[in-house]
């Protein structure tokens, strides 16, 4: 009996033992994440001794930065205590409600060691400061279309938002589109307003931590990134004799108005005559914003007149005209929405139109015959709902209009200014490419380049006013797609708008 006793004592020990060394794995099982390290293999950026070897793995912290190991940390709370200070020292003055904490590039680990540790936490710290590898806590903002950028106070943010909005749109009308209780009244006159406004991404703002280098502390520094992006790259030209708003603009792949908008102080607008070794901007916007703005212009349109009404005569000799109506042309007040997308023209569309003045048919009474290649002497535009994009004289050289649509990308049908007779269709490598020339009988001549293909009038034809020769496209020496229109008076090129109109 007495020996059972003793038996089930000894097997009560050894079933403790048993539970305890089950207990002590449990327990280090739990940290199996924790490395076990016995020395400073990893070549630390820092020297550090081992003081003492142990029989037991104790936790020690490791500092890294990018991924290369600093040192082992003796008192974390320490370090923080230290960044507090220096925070309270050489921070809080320009960032008065921020907290400093160790830079994004440094990280802590966990590992188990065999050795103890000489504590180097001040030379960590040495460290720390040498390469400022601290971060500050403040607005973070973050764009819908995943750009991120830390700035020092929101509310420069804020004034550099509505500055880089103010480059498409003037102050006033951002007063009335922002302000939810005012409305634009529908333009009464001719001109163009702007009436809406529209950012496409979304901003959101948090408290983020990030390097001091990192942080853009004024507003000009936060104008530049919403400009130009992240590495903005700032493009010069200096103006030389006969430049203009319209030549440089072309030849730098923008719009007049986009050149006038990234230039203020020095631009006022397109029509502004340039002097030479004048300095401009023609860098292109970079922006992580996608601004659209919507213009309403009301614009009086000419309506031609349908082709004269043609009465022979047999009381009048042959060739003899008497004109019985006079042709007038009509007009019409024509309302379009223009969009523009970071100072770009990206459509245009017709919203109403009204007839104020119908246009008035010639009425002629002829012996037996008109000679319908013989023009109107009443020029009209080569394209509708157009603008013209370089004048006469616009660089050295441009003898000729330019015209391009207000929408389709500038792109469209070319109509003749004039009825008469196709005496070119041809290329040209020249310069031309595509082009037609047009004689209208009566002393002037028109030629149409950079046309997308031939002509659709082959060279003897007759057209009529208005007439779809051809369509707008980009041969020959152009860096946009355009008509390019002159017109010949007598065989002598003179400027197109003194004849259409401009």
């Amino acid at each position: 009996m007495k020996q059972n006793k003793t038996l089930l004592v000894i097997g009560s020990i050894l079933g403790m033992l048993v539970l305890s060394v089950v207990l002590a794995y449990a327990s280090y099982d739990s940290n199996v994440e924790l490395q076990i390290m016995d020395s400073l293999s990893e070549n630390p950026i820092l020297e550090q001794k081992s003081t003492t070897k142990l029989e037991e793995p104790v936790k020690v912290l490791k500092m890294y930065h990018k991924d290369k190991l600093v040192g082992i940390v003796s008192s974390q709370s320490h370090i923080m205590n230290v960044i507090d200070g220096i925070y309270e020292r050489d921070y809080k003055e320009e960032f008065p409600d921020a907290k400093l904490d160790i830079s994004q590039d440094i990280y802590y680990t966990e590992a188990l060691s065999y050795n103890l540790y000489e504590n180097i936490d001040d030379q960590i710290l040495a460290y720390m400061e040498e390469n400022q590898l601290y971060a500050v806590q403040v607005d973070k903002v973050t764009f819908s279309n995943n750009a991120v950028i830390y700035v020092k106070n929101r509310s420069d943010f804020e004034k550099a938002r509505k500055a880089f909005l103010l480059n498409f749109v003037d102050e006033a009308s951002y007063n009335v589109i922002t302000d939810p209780d005012k409305k634009v009244a529908s333009l009464q006159s001719y001109g163009e307003q702007i009436v809406d406004l529209n950012v496409k991404e979304t901003i959101t703002f948090e408290k983020g931590t990030t390097s001091i280098d990192n942080i853009m502390l004024t507003e000009d520094k936060i104008s530049q990134f919403l400009s130009y992006g992240y590495e903005p790259e700032i493009n010069t030209y200096t103006t030389v004799e006969f430049d203009s708003v319209d030549s440089v603009a072309m030849f730098n792949n923008m719009t007049p108005r986009q050149l006038v908008i990234i230039n203020p102080g020095k631009l006022k607008d397109e029509t502004q005559i340039l002097v030479p070794g004048t300095e401009l901007n023609i860098s292109t916007f970079n922006s992580p914003f996608t601004v659209s703005v919507e213009k309403e212009r009301l614009t009086k349109e000419v309506i031609a007149p349908p082709e004269p009404k043609i009465i022979k005569d047999d009381s009048l000799p042959e060739g003899r005209t008497v004109v019985e109506v006079v042709e007038q042309d009509g007009y019409r007040d024509s309302t379009y929405l223009d969009t523009y997308v970071n100072g770009t023209p990206t459509d245009s569309v017709l919203q109403s139109t009204k007839v104020i003045e119908e246009p008035v048919q010639s009425v002629k009474r002829v012996g037996t015959y008109v000679e319908p290649s013989v023009g109107s002497g009443r020029f009209g535009w080569p394209m509708s709902n157009a603008k013209i994009i370089c004048r006469y004289g616009c660089y050295r050289g441009h003898q000729g209009v330019d015209f391009a649509s207000r929408s389709n990308g500038g792109y469209g049908p070319i109509g003749a200014v004039d009825r008469g007779v196709v005496v070119k269709n041809a290329y040209n490598h020249g310069g031309w490419g595509y082009y037609i020339v047009i004689d209208h009988g009566n002393g002037y001549r028109s030629l149409y380049a950079h046309m997308a293909s031939p002509g659709y009038y082959s060279v003897g034809s007759t057209v009529s006013r208005g007439a779809n020769i051809g369509q707008v496209g980009m041969t020959g020496r152009t860096t946009a797609p355009h008509v390019h229109l002159e017109i010949y008076e007598n065989g002598r090129k003179i400027d197109a708008c003194r004849v259409i109109g401009c």
